[in-house]
C-alpha cells in the first residue's frame, strides 16, 4: 500500500495537492500518514455474494452482479483541514464508483 510517497516524488503533497481514497479499509489505512480515507465493504459479504451467485448458477437459475453494501470512511488523505471538508471524499468515491460501473458494464 502506498503510503502517499509516490506522489512525494512527484512534488504533490497528500491531501493539499492530490487526494488518495483507497478500497477494503485494511488496518494499515489508518496507520499511514496521513491516514487514508477508504471504502469499507464487509469481509463476511464479499464472501457471502459469489458464494450464492454460484449456488443459483448450479441449480439452473439466471444470476446478475451482486451489489455490496459499502461505506465511506473518511481519514486525512482526503480532506486537509479547513480547505475541501468531506464531501470531497464523496465526490471522488461517486467517479470511482461510476468507473468501476462503467467497466463491469463493458465486460
Amino acid at each position: 500500500m502506498d503510503d502517499g510517497s509516490s506522489a512525494r516524488e512527484l512534488g504533490r503533497r497528500v491531501p493539499e495537492d492530490l487526494a488518495i481514497v483507497g478500497f477494503d479499509d485494511v488496518d494499515a489505512a489508518s496507520a499511514t500518514t496521513p491516514a487514508l480515507t477508504t471504502v469499507r465493504v464487509p469481509v463476511a459479504e464479499q464472501a457471502l455474494a459469489p458464494a450464492r451467485l454460484l449456488l443459483s448458477r448450479l441449480e439452473g437459475r439466471h444470476t446478475t452482479s451482486a451489489v455490496l453494501p459499502t461505506r465511506l470512511v473518511v481519514r486525512d488523505s482526503a480532506q486537509p483541514a479547513g480547505r475541501r471538508g468531506p464531501n470531497i471524499a464523496r465526490r471522488l468515491v461517486r467517479v470511482v464508483v461510476i468507473l468501476v460501473n462503467d467497466q463491469e458494464q463493458d465486460h
